[in-house]
């Protein structure tokens, strides 16, 4: 089970934290009708909004299916693709990610926020 991480904390509580975390995945799984992804790049996204990391997109106004949202989601994707190649394709090689592939990921998630 993934736990969200606060990415700020002002994050506000109730029926808006509840929206912002629904958006923050509609975020992340947002892709055209004929666009597919790989594994890796599924696990990339959802581990960016289950903790957190697109919560400042998404107050910024880019939302799923805007050009804002795209452009984020499109060079997490390539930045952690290229910064941890590796382990993106033992991913889609075997269809499992291990713990330690699940942390090097987010410390590439984290890298390219801070950027």
């Amino acid at each position: 089970m993934l736990i969200r991480k606060d990415s700020s904390s002002t994050i506000p509580s109730g029926d808006t934290k509840q929206a912002l975390i629904q958006d923050s995945y509609l975020l992340a799984m947002h892709q055209k009708p004929n666009q597919s992804r790989k594994l890796s790049q599924e696990c990339i996204s959802l581990i960016a909004a289950s903790r957190g990391y697109l919560d400042n997109v998404l107050r910024e106004g880019g939302k799923a299916g805007t050009p804002k949202g795209k452009e984020v989601i499109d060079g997490l994707l390539e930045y952690v693709e290229r910064e941890a190649g590796d382990v993106t394709k033992v991913i889609d090689e075997t269809l499992e990610m291990s713990l330690e592939s699940m942390a090097l990921i987010e410390s590439s998630i984290q890298a390219y926020f801070a950027k």
